[in-house]
């Protein structure tokens, strides 16, 4: 006969979720985040579904992620992200409470498994400097690192891989999470230099960001 410890209604129902700790990323204005640590925050494994059949991969796009009330500094909003302990962001779509109020329950996506963000890109911010003349020099730092991205040529439809982009010169670049940039603002992905000449903000939560980029190279 088993003895009903927690770690065997775990392993056999499930019945008493695994915790972990976590990151809740809260959006202060679009692509302006202030990060707050968690820990005690867990989901039911009953409620992860799959994207379509997929052998497993878009198995968790959904989540509903509970987080003690007493671990969050600030009261949770919707376009929030929330950093799982797996590195996966999840962006909040709607608030509820729950165990008497104690916990927020959050109903979240994985937008970069929904949107298929197979690429990646460094955002680089302006810092301009003189040189000994005078001259106005333009610098760039990492602004934004490592995001998850999917470029898309506009001339045509959307290609595999960075060696065939080599054939256009004007893209869309499909972005996981909201930034703060300009047009003066520059993106590197696979060591090629893109100039930003547009961007957008998506109208609704479950859309991403949009940029519109030049190759210089």
């Amino acid at each position: 006969m088993s003895i009903l410890t927690p770690d065997y209604l775990r392993s056999r129902q499930q019945i008493m979720p695994k915790t972990e700790s976590g990151m809740y990323r809260s959006q202060t204005s679009p692509g302006v985040y202030v990060n707050y640590p968690v820990s005690g925050t867990f989901y039911r494994r009953r409620e992860i579904s799959e994207k379509s059949p997929s052998n497993g991969v878009y198995i968790g796009y959904r989540r509903t992620w509970f987080i003690p009330r007493t671990q969050l500094s600030v009261a949770p909003n919707v376009a929030d992200i929330y950093l799982a302990a797996d590195g996966n962001p999840y962006t909040v779509l709607k608030i509820g409470t729950a165990g008497g109020q104690e916990s927020w329950e959050l109903s979240t996506i994985d937008l970069i498994i929904a949107a298929n963000l197979k690429d990646q890109v460094n955002i680089l911010a302006p810092t301009n400097t003189q040189d000994q003349a005078g001259i106005r020099v333009p610098n760039y730092s990492v602004a934004y690192a490592n995001l998850a991205c999917r470029f898309q040529p506009i001339e045509g439809g959307r290609e595999k891989n960075h060696d065939k982009l080599g054939f256009h010169r004007f893209f869309t670049v499909i972005l996981s999470q909201q930034v703060s940039v300009t047009t003066e603002y520059q993106v590197v992905s696979a060591n090629v230099p893109y100039q930003i000449r547009g961007f957008a903000h998506p109208n609704r939560i479950d859309e991403l960001m949009t940029l519109t980029v030049e190759k210089l190279q």
